[in-house]
Formats: C-alpha cells, structure tokens, sequence
C-alpha cells in the first residue's frame, strides 16, 4: 500500500467509468485502499460528479479536475509526470480488472523489480516485439518511478503526437535491461471501447491536420524509435502487427487505411518510410505498388500453397482423430473459403461456422452455415477448429470466452502452422 499509488485518467466516460470504479473499489479490490489520484480531463458528462461520489465514500481519492480538457494522451503523460510514490500504476476508465492472481503482484513489488506487466493477453513473455506491443495498453505496466526521468519525460511530452506517450516510459526500461516481471496470470485486460477518435475526442474542427490525420500504425513506427538497438527496432517493426507477421501485407493494409480513412497523407508516408531500415523500405516500396487487396489474396494463395502438404496431413489427422464428434469451425473469413474449397471435410461432422462479424450470421460458405458467437452455446460443438490466418488475433478472445462460458470444445488452433 505504501509503494504503490494508483492514477487513473478519464474523459466523459461515466458508463465505462461508473464500471471500472466499481471494479477498482469492490469488496474484493486489493488496491481499494491504496493512494489514488483521478485525472479528470473537465468531463461534462457527469463523470465528474460520479467522481466526487466516490471522493466523498473513500477518503485516500484525490480528484483533480483539469481546467481544461488537455486530450486524452496528454493526460497519461500527466499521469506519469505526478508520480511520487516508488511505483505507479496508471489506469484507463474503459477496461476490466480480475484480482484473483494479485499476490502476483505483490510478489513482483516485494523482490523489487523494476517493471511488473500484468496484462499479458498478448504473451510479453514470448519476446520483445510481443513485451512492446503490449507496453502500448496503457495499464498493462506498474513502474518504479525513480526511472521516470527528466529526460523521460520530455520524451513522453513529445511522444503525445505520436500517440503514445506511454512508449517512452516502458522504452526507458527496455533499452536499460531493467528487471522486468510479467504476471503469470492477467490482473487488467483491455476492453475494445476506443476507436481513431480518441485521439482527438472532445476537440473541435479547428485542430491541426497532421494531429486529424494520425493513426495507430504510424504513431506506432514513430514512437519505435525511442528503441536504441537497431536489430531490436527492426525486430520489432517486423512484427509490428503481431497477429499478422508479414511485413508486406502489414504495409499494404498501412496504406489502404491512410487512404480511406485519413486523406492520404503524404506526412505520414514520409514519417513511415523515415521511421524503417533499408530492407524495410524496399518492402514498403513495392507493397506500396499493390493495392492492399490484392496483397490479401496474394498471401492466402501463398500461405496455401506453402502449407499444403503439411495442412493435408495435418487434416487428414483431424478427420481421423474426431470422427462422430460435433465440430464448429470459426473464422468465416476469405481464408476460410479458400481451406474448404481445397481441403475435403465432409467426412467430419461440422454443424457450422463461427464468425464475430453479426452480419455473415445466417449465410453459408461452400454449404456451411454460418453463426454469430452466440450460438456457441446452442450449437455445443466438442471441437472448434480455427480456420483463420492469424490464430493470434482471435485465440485469446476464444479461449476467454470458453472459460467465462465454461464450454467444453477442445480448440484446434495448429492447422496452418508452418
């Protein structure tokens, strides 16, 4: 309690908050008595009335009302600028915390590392690029303040533009090979309730273009170079997109999203091409002369073509091994299309398909029906087969689900591994 204060940021999100508050004050909340700041970035609805509820309940809440609203990554770099207690632990107002693994932390704290995730729904165990990716979630780190230096935070001040200024922090502790513990199990998991705007949520039209045209890739490849290592920066730009490793296609699809969503702008190519080695640059160069979807198809033919030995026996164990047994397959995706049409699964007993997108719900591929998530529990397969490119995207969605909902599908998530 005496080494770790805790800060949260927020802006008019009293639904997302209301939540979040209840969470971090239950009964069970081990940190419901600890020094705690609330950044309230001048909400005007309501959020900051809901605050001073709780201000007046629980008296070790500071509530500091800004005076003007400073934007939201404004308020992390704050957030960090503030802290004076031997660790800090920055929160968001929009995600979900489970305290039943805390002594994780606690462990963490009492052998004095210097850097405790406990968020790691993106396995930072695995590797730097993996450890990075997941820094980039606000709440997944606690830091020892001592190593949030001037220098850091000038850093984390410029790093605003870019969208993260967070990235200077957890960089700070990376180039320095501080000791670093990842929790075994997640303590704060981020909920998808942010999009492009927030960004620049609450502000009016009148706001500069380059700030109106940023996005997550190329704040991303310019915050990167805070990494000092070279190798270790091109690592992980490489693996920029985890659920998906090909540079090319990560490119292309930069660039589709630039392009549709963002004016195609010219600041932000040049700022992408400045921020990546030479190999790299011949990558953008050439995936820059395929329109991105193209690209998508281009790697499905590869991907199958290069796996399909493997693949067919790979299937031909899946038939053998689960005849009889009712099977989903999920992802309905053009992937999906292109596996059935090569692969003959009719020997299996497969009830459907499982995709997110409530849309695809009720149409068919290749005669399988197809099923929003819900329909899990109706359907009760024994087997969930991915038939997904990127099983890194969707895997720790599924596997979540299949413990909140106590279902009993094994998940055969192998099938395209190389």
């Amino acid at each position: 309690m005496n080494d770790l204060e805790i800060i949260l940021i927020t802006y008019n999100r009293k639904k997302h908050l209301k939540s979040t508050l209840s969470q971090l004050f239950s009964e069970d909340s081990p940190i419901k008595d600890f020094k705690f700041t609330i950044l309230d970035n001048k909400s005007t609805d309501g959020s900051s009335e809901l605050i001073q509820e709780y201000v007046n309940k629980y008296p070790n809440i500071k509530h500091i009302r800004h005076n003007r609203n400073i934007g939201g990554n404004a308020n992390i770099a704050r957030a960090f600028e503030i802290a004076a207690e031997k660790y800090v632990w920055v929160l968001c107002d929009d995600d979900e915390y489970d305290w039943t693994h805390w002594s994780d932390v606690e462990y963490a704290v009492n052998e004095d590392y210097d850097l405790i995730v406990v968020s790691n729904y993106l396995n930072p165990g695995k590797n730097t690029p993996q450890l990075v990716k997941q820094l980039t979630f606000v709440p997944a780190g606690i830091y020892k303040t001592e190593y949030i230096t001037d220098t850091v935070m000038v850093n984390a001040n410029f790093n605003i533009s870019n969208m993260f200024p967070q990235f200077a922090i957890f960089s700070k502790f990376i180039n320095e090979n501080k000791r670093i513990y990842i929790c075994k199990n997640w303590i704060a998991n981020m909920c998808p309730n942010a999009g492009y705007e927030s960004y620049t949520r609450g502000l009016d039209n009148d706001k500069n273009k380059y700030m109106n045209d940023m996005f997550w890739q190329i704040g991303f490849l310019n915050s990167v170079q805070l990494i000092k290592d070279k190798k270790l920066r091109t690592d992980i730009i490489d693996n920029m997109h985890l659920d998906n490793k090909d540079l090319l296609y990560n490119f292309a699809q930069m660039f589709s999203i630039n392009k549709l969503d963002f004016n195609n702008s010219l600041k932000n190519l040049f700022d992408a091409f400045c921020a990546i080695n030479f190999r790299q640059k011949i990558v953008f160069i050439f995936a820059f002369l395929y329109p991105y979807k193209y690209i998508g198809k281009l790697k499905i033919q590869i991907t199958l073509l290069n796996l399909n030995f493997k693949t067919q026996k790979k299937v031909t164990n899946l038939i053998t091994g689960n005849k009889g047994k009712k099977i989903c397959l999920y992802g309905a995706g053009s992937f999906a299309e292109k596996f059935l049409k090569n692969f003959d699964l009719s020997e299996l007993n497969i009830l459907g398909i499982i995709d997110k997108d409530e849309k695809k719900r009720g149409t068919e591929i290749c005669g399988y029906k197809i099923y929003s998530v819900d329909d899990l529990q109706t359907l009760n397969p024994e087997v969930l087969v991915l038939t997904v490119l990127e099983k890194d995207y969707c895997l720790p969605f599924i596997e979540k689900l299949k413990n909140d909902k106590n279902y009993n599908f094994k998940i055969i998530d192998n099938l395209f591994e190389k």
